[in-house]
């Protein structure tokens, strides 16, 4: 069977070929919000470098001026 006919077939039985607008639209939202709950949790970590002392920052191998230039970087950074 050729490729024409499985979509006519498909059309015939009513199974579209192409996504449901409804799916697709919650797929799109379901990957914003997971966008933005992985720069929301980049932020965060980039905030708790600050609260690490000189010994901490010094035994991950981070300078004070490193950790306050990562702290300082913008979220979609």
């Amino acid at each position: 069977m050729s490729s024409i006919e499985a979509i006519n077939s498909s059309a015939r039985r009513g199974v579209s070929s192409t996504p449901d607008l409804k799916t697709s639209f919650f797929a799109t939202v379901r990957a914003a919000f997971g966008r933005l709950e992985r720069q929301i949790e980049k932020r965060n970590s980039r905030r708790l470098l600050l609260e690490l002392t000189e010994h901490q920052l010094k035994d991950i191998g981070i300078s004070r001026a490193d950790a306050d230039g990562e702290a300082a970087r913008r979220f979609w950074d």
